[in-house]
């Protein structure tokens, strides 16, 4: 079965937005304990949207996990930070969980 189109959007943003921020984080940012764990994110958001790529089903909820992780960090700061992280969330998890995408990762 052919990768569906929103499968592969996602992926590569996936991959964007790890890159990007992992960039951004160490090219502006402050050499301190947190550090690591921002690249850390950063590195997973590339994990998962290569695999994604790769049709691996785990990658699915890696990046729910992701998403999810981000609604929280949003909720610490605000709610206004968190919403839109939670429009995100719903939506990517009915790209990835949903009937568009379904049919691809259940054929391994």
């Amino acid at each position: 079965m052919k990768r569906p189109f929103q499968v592969t959007f996602l992926g590569w943003l996936m991959i964007v937005v790890g890159a990007a921020s992992t960039a951004h984080h160490l090219w502006v940012g402050v050499m301190d304990r947190w550090m690591i764990a921002i690249v850390f994110v950063g590195v997973v958001a590339v994990v998962a949207g290569v695999f994604l790529l790769r049709g691996a089903r785990w990658a699915r909820w890696l990046v729910l996990v992701w998403v999810a992780f981000h609604v929280v960090v949003g909720a610490l700061t605000s709610w206004s930070f968190a919403l839109p992280h939670v429009v995100l969330l719903v939506v990517i998890g009915y790209v990835v969980l949903g009937p568009p995408t379904a049919g691809y990762y259940r054929r391994v």
